[in-house]
Formats: C-alpha cells, structure tokens, sequence
C-alpha cells in the first residue's frame, strides 16, 4: 500500500508533506479499524485516496478522482472506480473525526 502510495506521489510529482500526509492518513485509518476489530478495506482504494485527500490539503490544484484512478497500475485500476473512492473517503474522514 505504501509502494502504491509512493508510486502515485512520484507520477503526480506531489510535494514531500503530500506523500507522508497521505502515509498517515491510511495508517491512522487501519489502526482505528484495528482497534474496532473491523476488517481493512482494499488497500489499492486506500491508498489511492489516502493520496487524493493528501493532495486536497497540500497541492494548489484540487486533484481528479478519475485522473488518479487512470494514473494507477493498469492490473489495479480494475479494482478501484469513482465511486468506490467516495465512499471510502466518506468513512475514513468520520473515522477520523474530519482529523486529518
């Protein structure tokens, strides 16, 4: 998930703070599942909104949803759609307590 994360910081050329932002965003999201006994969600949607919501507070321009999915592996993008993405960004923003 990280690599994954990684990978798209690189192709998007996001600044630093944007990869170690989005690193915590996924992990703080785990472990409250973790302490909830809940099951992780697919970790190629996580992380590629863990980067979105990143890229929301650190990039001057606001990033693309379907931009992002095409930006991934072409195996994974199989796996992720727009709306999957909203959602997830949706339960980890209360999980959160919107503390990102």
């Amino acid at each position: 998930m990280v690599s994954l994360i990684q990978e798209l910081h690189r192709v998007k050329g996001y600044a630093e703070d944007t990869f170690y932002l989005a690193v915590s965003i996924a992990d703080r999201y785990l472990t409250v599942l973790a302490t909830k006994g809940q099951k992780a969600p697919n970790l190629i949607q996580l992380a590629t909104i863990s980067i979105l919501l990143a890229a929301k507070m650190y990039q001057h321009m606001n990033p693309c949803f379907d931009m992002m999915i095409e930006r991934l592996p072409s195996l994974l993008r199989e796996q992720v759609t727009r709306q999957q993405l909203i959602t997830l960004e949706e339960l980890i923003i209360r999980a959160l307590d919107f503390d990102l």
